[in-house]
């Protein structure tokens, strides 16, 4: 086993901690769980894309990991694998070094206590141009350690991503979907990944669901009828992203910070800046500028790393969702992470009228589907925010801050391990009914 000192520091502070108490109240109120988690040693299997050694936005299963393990589980977090075509690319680098050079599979990188994280190695990358058949899959899930398949678990949980190929391999008591995406909101995964999502469906697998919107869980139950679901939204780092000290805005600003995807209407975002030449606008992410989504006042700055995001809100004044529904992909979405951190930051929120967004934002964003009316949004929001009560908001984002989801999850894992947590928690969620 390597020390934490294979983590990268940052890895502690980027991530908070997952109670809003004391010290003392936290000891005091974890203190019988953790007495009767250590007597039976709970283990779980978490299945994540998305590595805490990389420096891009962190899932919601992150978090979970995270508190479960400060609770007394056996945490065992399984990344993205990685293939011998990812060494040539220069962002993969470190992920095949430490899947095929060191051995990850088998020897884990130590995150915090009880918390280890694995990387597999696969043949192929897991992305539609790769593994595109069905055949694929078998090579794939033989590339996986032994001891994924041989030893016993309390409990698995897995997203909407291709690490849920591994789940038929895990022997656990308790099979728990976190919902945060529809399978299909994700055009570079093959067949076989989408497959998978919805035969483990249909073959009732599932203990559970934890959804983050009302219709997500029941976009799960159209597959899995009677799907026992609670309703756990996304979170916010609270403390990362309210300024820690006056934030010196730019006048006439706008951002948008995301990532590439068929949903994000760049185009309508140029035309908007058009009508308000006065305004600079700033897009940060994976996205490259093209005639239509071009504009004088307009600029794209390219990817940049998670942590230094809460530095760059804090100079706008304005922060922008410009989504578009493809495939009815929007009438899941209610509350994108970005606008509890837009939020968070001091931000207005001007954002456009599709899907689930008006009935998740209400009367925190200001909408606009067309360029005059998105471009009149964008100038509502910013006399919206600066007439904003900050206590109230900040009321707001605390509510919805991990260390309260995290308290829905402890409630929702009290349904399925009660002995475990009857002296930490005085009754259990409610699942919503089919």
């Amino acid at each position: 086993m390597h020390s934490t000192s294979d983590a990268p520091a940052a890895v502690e502070s980027r991530l908070g901690d997952p109670a809003d108490m004391t010290a003392t109240e936290r000891g005091h109120h974890n203190y019988a769980l953790r007495q009767d988690l250590g007597r039976g040693r709970m283990r779980a299997v978490i299945l994540c894309s998305s590595s805490f050694l990389s420096d891009g936005p962190r899932p919601g299963l992150q978090f979970i990991a995270q508190g479960m393990a400060r609770e007394g589980w056996d945490v065992r977090y399984i990344s993205a694998p990685s293939s011998l075509f990812d060494f040539p690319l220069h962002s993969k680098r470190g992920r095949f070094h430490r899947a095929w050079l060191q051995n990850r599979s088998h020897d884990p990188v130590q995150i915090e206590p009880n918390l280890r994280e694995y990387i597999f190695r696969s043949p192929v990358p897991v992305d539609r141009r790769f593994l595109r058949y069905p055949w694929q899959v078998a090579h794939y899930r033989s590339m996986a350690p032994r001891w994924l398949r041989e030893e016993r678990f309390d409990l698995c949980i897995h997203d909407s991503s291709p690490a849920l190929l591994y789940r038929p391999l895990v022997r656990a008591q308790h099979h728990i979907l976190r919902l945060s995406d529809t399978i299909e909101g994700f055009s570079h995964f093959g067949p076989p990944v989408v497959n998978a999502f919805h035969e483990g469906l249909r073959a009732g697998a599932y203990s559970a669901a934890w959804a983050v919107t009302h219709g997500l869980l029941e976009y799960g139950r159209e597959r899995q009828p009677n799907l026992p679901g609670v309703i756990i939204p996304n979170g916010v780092e609270v403390e990362r992203f309210i300024p820690q000290r006056t934030a010196h805005r730019q006048p006439n600003s706008a951002v948008y910070i995301g990532s590439r995807g068929t949903w994000v209407d760049l185009e309508l975002l140029a035309a908007a800046a058009r009508r308000l030449p006065a305004w600079h606008f700033d897009i940060y992410g994976p996205l490259r500028p093209t005639p239509s989504t071009s504009a004088p006042n307009v600029k794209f700055h390219g990817r940049v790393p998670y942590h230094a995001v809460p530095e760059i809100l804090s100079a706008y004044q304005v922060g922008l969702i410009p989504f578009r529904d493809v495939c009815g992909r929007l009438l899941v979405c209610e509350r994108p992470l970005k606008f509890y951190q837009y939020l968070a930051a001091g931000l207005g929120v001007a954002a456009t009228d599709v899907g689930g967004l008006r009935a998740g934002m209400g009367p925190w964003a200001h909408f606009g589907n067309d360029a005059d009316h998105f471009a009149q949004a964008i100038v509502t929001s910013r006399a919206s925010a600066a007439g904003r009560d900050q206590a109230a908001t900040r009321r707001f984002v605390e509510s919805h801050s991990w260390s309260s989801r995290l308290r829905d999850v402890k409630r929702s894992l009290a349904a399925f391990f009660p002995s475990a947590y009857a002296a930490a928690i005085s009754h259990t969620v409610s699942f919503v009914p089919a």
